[in-house]
């Protein structure tokens, strides 16, 4: 039922099924009838219609959408972020990461959502990142939720997670990508005139991810 479904995308990034995401329309896996957030999994119903079929990247459905697409099938539906906007954020992040990820997974960063207060002063932008795949997907890895106070030069992050869906050439490499985002960010609101950041996470009830680790050392 797509009224009590909690995307698993989402939720798998700390956003609790849905908090951050202003797009909440969804599209359920031809697969495993699993509901999805469009804009978790880049599928845009108005660009690839209500006649193409989505599969989620869980390995059988992945499979299973493969398999349909090498057979000439209704061709399943591989989101790409192509579709998301380019903004200054997030061309500045995407090639800080790109300087340390994988050289065959490009990553990009977009904002996915931006909200400016009646008076001016207040913005909160939701930042995901994504890692190309061999699909020919992208795949949403990581979430930043941003707040920017004009009045006292301040930046908040007051969310940020990792769903742990980067695929690793190396040991620890999605740990050093998600830093480089980061220390982006930073860099990107010391340019804009901002005087502060600070970290602003909500409690966790899992291990320790990158973003804890993180809010312990700022």
């Amino acid at each position: 039922d797509e009224e009590s479904a909690v995307c698993p995308v989402c939720a798998g990034a700390g956003a609790g099924g849905g908090a951050g995401v202003e797009d909440e329309r969804w599209v359920k896996c031809d697969g495993c009838a699993t509901w999805y957030h469009q804009i978790c999994v880049l599928f845009n119903e108005q660009a690839h219609g209500k006649s193409v079929r989505f599969f989620c990247r869980t390995p059988g459905c992945r499979k299973r959408g493969s398999r349909q697409l090498n057979r000439r099938m209704r061709k399943p539906c591989y989101p790409v972020s192509l579709g998301l906007g380019s903004t200054a954020v997030g061309d500045q992040l995407s090639a800080a990461a790109a300087a340390v990820s994988r050289p065959d997974r490009k990553v990009v960063v977009k904002t996915v959502a931006s909200q400016t207060s009646p008076d001016g002063d207040r913005r909160r932008r939701t930042l995901m990142a994504f890692q190309h795949t061999l699909t020919g997907s992208d795949l949403l890895f990581f979430v930043l939720v941003v707040e920017e106070h004009r009045s006292n030069g301040r930046v908040s992050v007051v969310d940020m997670d990792s769903n742990g869906y980067y695929e690793e050439l190396q040991c620890g490499e999605r740990q050093r990508v998600e830093a480089a985002i980061v220390e982006a960010l930073l860099q990107f609101a010391r340019d804009a005139g901002f005087l502060s950041l600070s970290l602003s996470l909500p409690p966790r009830s899992k291990p320790p991810t990158t973003a804890d680790v993180l809010a312990t050392t700022a």
